[in-house]
Parts: structure tokens; C-alpha cells; sequence
């Protein structure tokens, strides 16, 4: 089995605080997975990076991690981050980051003995503006 990340990931960023440019942020998303290829039957983990290129701090972060229906998510877990699980996917929060800080959520999945080619996806907001845009694709590694 190939763990695969997905090929598009999004930072969707809200307006709802004016244009005052102290006030925006641009966060991003990228998505590592810890093996490859990952055996069947076995656990493995994605790290999910979150970053806040300014030049605000970002308020109200939501990063929803949906991971390949052929696998069975564990866990999420991050330093200062509420995680919610709903089937495969997890929504996690946080109040804010800082201008120019990252911060990391690991997903813990197992793959079955079905899984062969499995792709998951990470998307990322915040209740600030993007100076740059209203939507970024993010580079995966």
C-alpha cells in the first residue's frame, strides 16, 4: 500500500475583519505522512503543519483533516488545539497563532488490508483576511 497525500490542499481564508492590514493574516497547510509506502495492516501518522505568514496574528483557526475512506482514523493531537472526530475527518481549532509561527497536529491512521493507494486531504481558515488572496494551494512534501 502507497500512502499518497492529497494533490490539492487549501488555505480558504475568511473577511470578516476589516481591511486594516494589522488585522490579516495568510495562513497555509502542508501535510507530511511518516512512511512510504505504508505496509497494510499497520498505524502511521500524518503531520499536519500549520503556518501564519502574517502580517497579523491569526484569529480563530480551523483545520479540517479528512483522511482516505480505507482508512481508520485513531487520534489527532496538537499543542493548543480542540480536536473533533466525525467519521474520517477531524476539526481542529485553535484561537490563534502569532505572525510568523507554525504549529503541528499529528494524525494517527491504520491503514487495513484492503487500503492500497490512499490520499488525504488538510484544509486550513482563520476569521481574518488573506492579504495576498482568497484562496492558496499550499506546496506538498
Amino acid at each position: 500500500m502507497t500512502a499518497k497525500i492529497g494533490s490539492i490542499v487549501g488555505a480558504h481564508i475568511g473577511s470578516r475583519i476589516g481591511p486594516d492590514e494589522s488585522q490579516q493574516a495568510s495562513v497555509s497547510v502542508a501535510i507530511l505522512d511518516s512512511d512510504d509506502p505504508i505496509p497494510s495492516n499497520t498505524q502511521f501518522f500524518y503531520t499536519i503543519i500549520v503556518s501564519n505568514g502574517g502580517p497579523g496574528t491569526a484569529i480563530n483557526i480551523v483545520l479540517i483533516v479528512t483522511c482516505d475512506g480505507d482508512l481508520n482514523p485513531i487520534s489527532a493531537v496538537g499543542t493548543g488545539w480542540t480536536v473533533e472526530q466525525s467519521g474520517n475527518a477531524f476539526t481542529c481549532r485553535r484561537v490563534a497563532l502569532a505572525v510568523g509561527d507554525s504549529s503541528i497536529v499529528t494524525v494517527t491512521v491504520a491503514a487495513g488490508p484492503a487500503a492500497e493507494d490512499v490520499t488525504s486531504f488538510a484544509d486550513v481558515s482563520a476569521d481574518n483576511s488573506d492579504p495576498e488572496s482568497d484562496f492558496q494551494v499550499t506546496s506538498i512534501v
